[in-house]
């Protein structure tokens, strides 16, 4: 019973139309809806022990969409926590990432960055390798101190870095189901040192990618303008939909869909940001300012650079700005510093 626990997390059919191979398809740890709604009427007893699900009163505030910093330093701080996702690659999940923490630390805000993709991309983009003393993997399986842990990239942003041993956290944590819910207790230590805290995930449902979700509640979904893209962001909204039906006390919510590699003078963009609204209306979800192409960012993760540093000028940096910010209403997240504030680069932070 435990190992079919263990794959029958959920499944995901996609809905909207598009090519054969995504009808009737199994997305996730290969199990159709069917099979998913049987095993969930055997769910296992709970009185054993066995599977011990922590409440959410503390994860979640009595905000809809998140805490109030308006004292992000005060006794009772919880920070904001957002997952990027999106099950298709290459939709700027990183670029993304980056992009927001640097928005945040620029107004005073201390962020945390979770790379949870074995790729390690978010090291990939700022050091050009994913290779580091300590990651991910011996934070929670090794259970080293977080300290030694995190890398400082600028001053008020840090890295939890990932790396290919990333894919042995999934096995462990896919042992046993409850340990889809042990973020909590591993993360809680840390959470006083910040007021947000970013998940930056593979292009593919995994156990640490649900774990984190579960944590974090809340999802951020970019979404290129192709519709591989938004039949990535389908699966995601309707992950997170099985998720709260799979799993007593979890509430796990999208707060928005971020149009990303906008070129509207494309029919295919036209399309796709339609479809985006369509989804938007029907999920109740907002579509953020969309970001627009930009050669910059490509040549910033070549510098291995934020894109502030690289470009202050930039258009998508622009966008990135404007998105970020609507995203800070939509969440309730207050800034110490309404101001820009200046953040030092990696390099100064690290010296």
């Amino acid at each position: 019973a435990r190992i079919q626990w263990k794959y029958a997390l959920f499944s995901k059919v996609a809905r909207s139309p598009g090519p054969s191979a995504f009808r009737g398809e199994p997305l996730h740890f290969g199990l159709r809806r069917a099979e998913f709604r049987n095993l969930k009427k055997r769910r296992p007893d709970t009185s054993s022990g066995q599977w011990p699900i922590s409440s959410t009163s503390e994860a979640l505030p009595n905000d809809p969409l998140g805490p109030s910093l308006e004292d992000p330093r005060g006794a009772n701080h919880v920070p904001h926590k957002l997952v990027i996702a999106n099950q298709k690659g290459g939709v700027a999940k990183t670029t993304t990432t980056l992009c927001l923490a640097r928005y945040f630390s620029e107004r005073g805000l201390r962020v945390l960055i979770v790379d949870t993709d074995p790729q390690g991309s978010v090291t990939l983009a700022l050091r050009g390798t994913n290779r580091v003393e300590h990651d991910l993997h011996d934070f929670i399986v090794r259970q080293l101190s977080f300290d030694l842990c995190k890398i400082t990239v600028a001053e008020r942003i840090d890295v939890l870095p990932s790396n290919k041993e990333t894919t042995k956290v999934d096995a462990i944590l896919g042992l046993n189901p409850s340990q889809l819910f042990s973020f909590r207790g591993t993360f809680a230590p840390v959470e006083k040192d910040y007021d947000l805290m970013l998940f930056d995930c593979a292009p593919s449902i995994s156990v640490v990618q649900t774990a984190a979700l579960i944590y974090a509640q809340r999802l951020l979904i970019p979404v290129a303008m192709d519709i591989l893209a938004i039949h990535g962001a389908l699966a995601c909204l309707e992950t997170a939909q099985n998720m709260n039906e799979f799993y007593n006390n979890t509430d796990v919510r999208a707060v928005a869909l971020l149009p990303v590699m906008v070129d509207r003078r494309l029919q295919a963009t036209k399309m796709t940001l339609e479809m985006l609204e369509k989804i938007a209306g029907k999920y109740e979800l907002e579509v953020l300012p969309g970001i627009r192409t930009d050669q910059a960012v490509q040549r910033s993760n070549r510098g291995k650079a934020f894109l502030a540093d690289h470009d202050p000028r930039s258009k998508a940096l622009e966008d990135y700005a404007a998105a970020a910010g609507r995203l800070a209403e939509i969440m309730n997240v207050k800034t110490p510093i309404s101001a820009v504030a200046p953040v030092q680069t990696a390099e100064e932070a690290t010296a």
